[in-house]
């Protein structure tokens, strides 16, 4: 009699088992579908959006001209830059000055960020151009090419973008390092006509 007890005991317990094993895996394959739904429905959103600012992108920029020149690197003590592009542009009815440089850092003490190597400054007339991007700004230190490191013996490309006064008029950036070695600042002039 104890057999058929504990045999009987032994199968409950085995269909109960069961029984919560099955309706552990409906709860687990409901949670599994609805986090399925949940990542198909947010892929969506994202590619929809990614979709849509292109778009706007695409269509905000236009006329889009590099400007050509043929410039040797600006050597400092510390570091050294070579122009990459200035790319020029109209977006939203104003004019646009697209600027990229190459920066190697030679300070010869570790890893360096280029904002505190150099100050740097576009003009047209005379006239101190704004950067749009906020590229100097703390706040955008996470995503502006000016704060990231820069290692020893290291290049890094910096991404800057002025509103022009009009796109008739020469540009001239100058480069003002920031150091204690008094060193004058350095220019390039861009003809843009």
């Amino acid at each position: 009699m104890e057999k058929k007890i504990f045999g009987i005991a032994i199968v409950l317990f085995l269909l109960t088992g069961c029984v919560r094993n099955a309706d552990v895996e409906q709860v687990d394959q409901k949670k599994i579908d609805s986090t399925e739904e949940s990542a198909v429905t947010e892929e969506e959103t994202v590619t929809e959006e990614t979709v849509v600012l292109e778009e706007t992108t695409t269509e905000e920029k236009t006329e889009a001209t590099n400007i050509a020149f043929d410039i040797d690197p600006l050597v400092f003590d510390e570091f050294t830059v070579e122009m990459n592009y200035v790319e020029l542009y109209q977006k939203d009815g104003k004019e646009y000055a697209d600027v990229s440089f190459t920066w190697l850092n030679q300070a010869g003490d570790g890893a360096k960020k280029f904002m505190s190597q150099s100050l740097v400054s576009l003009y047209q007339n005379h006239t101190d151009l704004d950067e749009t991007t906020g590229a100097w700004d703390i706040k955008n230190s996470n995503s502006s090419s000016l704060y990231y490191d820069n290692a020893e013996n290291g290049e890094l490309n910096i991404f800057l973008t002025y509103e022009l006064e009009n796109k008739e008029d020469n540009l001239r950036i100058l480069f003002m390092p920031i150091n204690e070695l008094d060193e004058e600042a350095q220019q390039i002039d861009f003809n843009i006509k």
